[in-house]
């Protein structure tokens, strides 16, 4: 046989390979050429002995390399992917207002700011979160501005900032907080000022410092001074922004009188001073004067509690009586003027026999001072009860004299309405009618009056009470005498 043309086999793999090839065609092992002994070469030029050089196997190793290639693809891809959601200004800034939100201990991660003074960490943002809470409005005002077009607040304190790279590859985002230095001013030499507590500094009458630097939101301010042997205060709490950060702690006092409901208790700027008396005062003898005092109250019903409105106090309020008002209470001006036009359509009826039609400065039906109109209870009770004086033949007429006595807030649009009302029926006269003469009785009645659209009506009325009933003329018999409370 022609030993170029013998079939010879690779020594690293076994396969068949042909005399002269230089690689194994299947594994890749690379052959080396010797010459063959002289005593052959007859039958051939040449010979080629097959001689085998190992080498790493080459398909072998691409395999595990493009694996590797392709696993590592797949997660750098997968991680590129996540990392793009992830750090996306959107949800960097929804972690950011939601770390305000719950508190969260890490929440000084989401800010930064420019001020090298101002070193952030939970505990100084703490005011800001603070106000956050509290007022939520606030808190949704501030992810809406930040994630506006201009990434900043109204105000400029707050802005939604790129800050370094994540990973060396996404931009990170944080809020920059703008530093504010408020600065308190008061009116007597050696006052000292506290802030949060803690006194910050000994101003005089002549010289403002300023605070900070420190994190836009709510603060405690507080500056102390002895006057006259007594040491006054001028405290409050304050919003502290970059547009609000001139404060006046004036050692200055002021008396007044604060009006109320008996029981409500009387605040200054969130501090109790006193509990109204049963004649509806509390007397405020040298309070601390503040161009920022408010006055409100707050009453406890069965119902819960109500707090007034504000009431902000001015240098024209001293030595005066200063009243509040509550949100949606009927005022005593106005529950008497509806207790009397109720009674003035139970007149008609009582005398006439019939329901009245519109009268009043309002021109409005009986019915409508009542909530749910001629299907309120109370209502119908009344027309029943005049409409049987009508019918009684014993009565020859009668008449209504009302009176509030008292407004008690009852809950938020609702109020207790005590009012009395004394009945004076003339009797029918005759030789065997020993009650000749007039019949007076004094009821006393609780009546809850809802705030309703630009009005108020009666939702119910409790059980009344006898105050007293006596005889006038012909024979008298009194149960009860009682006075005013």
């Amino acid at each position: 046989m022609d030993n170029k043309n013998k079939k010879r086999f690779c020594p690293n793999c076994g396969q068949p390979v042909t005399a002269g090839e230089q690689f194994c065609g299947n594994c890749g092992y690379a052959f080396k050429q010797q010459p063959v002994n002289t005593k052959t070469a007859t039958r051939a030029t040449q010979a080629t002995a097959v001689t085998a050089v190992k080498r790493p196997p080459m398909k072998t190793a691409n395999k595990w390399l493009l694996g590797v290639v392709a696993v590592v693809a797949v997660l750098l891809i997968g991680g590129y992917m996540f990392g793009s959601n992830y750090y996306s200004k959107e949800k960097q800034l929804d972690r950011a207002i939601t770390a305000i939100r719950k508190n969260s201990k890490d929440d000084a991660d989401y800010f930064t700011t420019s001020d090298v003074n101002l070193k952030l960490n939970h505990a100084k943002l703490q005011p800001m979160v603070t106000y956050m809470q509290q007022n939520k409005e606030a808190l949704a005002d501030l992810k809406t501005q930040l994630g506006s077009v201009s990434a900043t607040t109204y105000d400029g304190d707050f802005t939604f900032k790129q800050s370094g790279k994540a990973w060396l590859v996404f931009d990170r985002y944080k809020i920059a907080i703008k530093a504010v230095y408020p600065k308190v001013t008061t009116n007597r030499d050696h006052t000292a000022i506290y802030l949060n507590g803690k006194k910050a500094y000994t101003a005089n009458a002549t010289t403002a410092k300023s605070l900070g630097p420190l994190v836009p939101g709510t603060y405690k301010l507080k500056a102390t001074a002895i006057v006259n042997k007594q040491q006054l205060s001028n405290a409050g709490t304050y919003h502290i922004t970059s547009n609000n950060r001139n404060f006046a702690l004036p050692i200055k006092t002021i008396s007044f009188e604060a009006l109320g409901y008996p029981d409500a208790t009387v605040q200054i700027n969130g501090k109790n001073e006193g509990v109204i008396g049963s004649a509806g005062e509390l007397s405020l003898v040298d309070l601390p004067w503040s161009s920022n005092m408010r006055l409100t109250e707050t009453y406890k019903s069965t119902a819960g509690t109500l707090t007034s409105k504000v009431r902000h106090i001015t240098e024209a309020d001293a030595d005066s009586s200063v009243k509040v008002a509550y949100p949606g209470v009927i005022s005593h001006v106005n529950a008497d003027s509806m207790i009397q036009s109720i009674f003035y359509g139970v007149d008609t009826i009582s005398s006439t026999g019939e329901l009245p039609g519109d009268y009043g400065a309002d021109d409005q039906s009986l019915s409508s001072y009542f909530v749910g109109g001629a299907a309120n209870t109370e209502y119908n009770a009344l027309v029943a009860m005049a409409k049987g004086y009508y019918k009684d033949d014993t009565i020859t007429g009668v008449s209504y004299d009302t009176d509030v006595k008292h407004v008690y807030p009852y809950k938020r649009n609702q109020a207790t309405v005590v009012y009395r009302v004394t009945f004076t029926f003339d009797n029918q006269s005759n030789d065997d009618d020993s009650d000749a003469g007039q019949h007076v009785q004094v009821f006393e009645y609780k009546a809850i009056v809802e705030k309703s659209g630009t009005g108020y009506k009666i939702t119910s009325i409790a059980p009344s009470t006898k105050i007293s009933d006596e005889h006038i003329g012909g024979t008298s018999d009194s149960d009860t005498d009682s006075s005013d409370d």
